[in-house]
């Protein structure tokens, strides 16, 4: 059994990697977002405006490097992915289909449907980015949806 607590990743930020041009989504904690919110508005050395997030992390927000070229230019492995996904990991066909079936649906109801089911954690993670849901709910790493006020 896995006695370390799981990260709740609240929000999620996005850049375009200026190396091999792909969209990549960072997801943050809420202590995670606080910070990067305090660094975007009143700059400071990222190292200590944003302590909680690890050196590829931090590179992520200040150059835009997508995590796989990082390892490329700095020789350095990154052993934690589970916080980013990329553009070509989302389904555009899949997308469309939910669309479809839940497009008579509030964001919300339509989130929890049956059809939100076949959605893959990143294209929930997504959607309630697109939604502007992330203020209410966010997506396990088991691509459960829940409020935020709930424990995980």
């Amino acid at each position: 059994m896995n006695t370390m607590k799981e990260k709740k990743f609240v929000k999620v930020i996005y850049k375009e990697c200026p190396m091999c041009r792909q969209e990549t989504y960072l997801r943050l904690t809420k202590e995670q977002m606080e910070q990067y919110t305090k660094y975007t508005c009143c700059g400071g050395l990222i190292q200590d405006v944003l302590p909680s997030l690890d050196k590829f992390g931090r590179e992520f927000v200040k150059m835009g490097y997508c995590p796989s070229c990082q390892e490329i230019l700095y020789q350095s492995t990154l052993k934690d992915k589970s916080p980013y996904f990329s553009r070509s990991e989302l389904d555009d066909d899949r997308i469309y289909k939910f669309s479809k079936a839940t497009e008579n649906m509030k964001h919300a109801e339509a989130i929890f449907s049956k059809a939100a089911d076949k959605l893959s954690v990143p294209e929930k993670v997504i959607y309630l980015f697109e939604m502007d849901l992330e203020k209410e709910y966010y997506v396990d790493n088991d691509g459960k949806i829940k409020k935020l006020d709930e424990t995980v």
